[in-house]
């Protein structure tokens, strides 16, 4: 028995398989970024506001260099603080000691 043609058409060019999702996954863009000041208070260190004096004290450094207000932070960034280091992804829940 012969099967029908899929309707489906790819270009012949077009990658299959996991190979082409993982080239998909690691070429998508970054996730969105919020600022340094609300990931720190969502990761439960303090306030927006308390969090904000801590960056203009010098304090908070991300990737390896002190952060100024207003930085933005992605799920990829290193985050350290005289309270905590962990990644903006897993500060939505308990921050590293």
């Amino acid at each position: 028995m012969v099967h029908p043609a899929s309707p489906i058409r790819r270009s012949p060019t077009a990658a299959k398989g996991r190979a082409a999702a993982r080239l998909q996954q690691a070429t998508a863009p970054e996730a969105a970024s919020e600022r340094l000041q609300k990931a720190l208070a969502s990761a439960g260190l303090g306030s927006r506001r308390e969090m904000e004096e801590w960056i203009a004290e010098g304090r908070v450094q991300v990737n390896g260099e002190t952060a100024t207000i207003g930085s933005k932070v992605g799920p990829r960034d290193v985050v350290r603080s005289a309270a905590a280091a962990s990644t903006c992804a897993s500060m939505k829940s308990a921050p590293a000691s």
